[in-house]
């Protein structure tokens, strides 16, 4: 969400904050795959998720691109940035209930 202000030198640490969380996410979705599913189809079970999270990218970018044009690239940011926190509060509770 702050990757769009005014100071170059903030929205620039911001957008190295986000670059670590993606590589983060993304160590963290390969360990969870690895734990969900059994080894034999890890590759299809990942792929198929990937695929999801990719339509996922995409139906947003179709839907944040238009936003940020018309109100300002602080929205998109913002509502994606909450999304983002819900699903983080979601995950934590499932995550909690599955035993490994």
């Amino acid at each position: 969400m702050l990757m769009v202000n005014s100071n170059i030198y903030l929205s620039l640490l911001f957008r190295f904050i986000h670059e670590i969380g993606d590589g983060a996410l993304g160590a963290l979705a390969t360990l969870f795959i690895s734990r969900l599913f059994e080894r034999r189809s890890i590759g299809g079970s990942a792929g198929l998720l990937f695929a999801f999270q990719t339509l996922g990218h995409m139906l947003g970018a179709l839907f944040f691109s238009p936003l940020g044009f018309r109100a300002g690239l602080q929205y998109p940011f913002f509502i994606s940035g909450l999304l983002l926190i819900a699903n983080s509060i979601f995950g934590y509770f499932v995550f909690q209930r599955i035993k490994y």
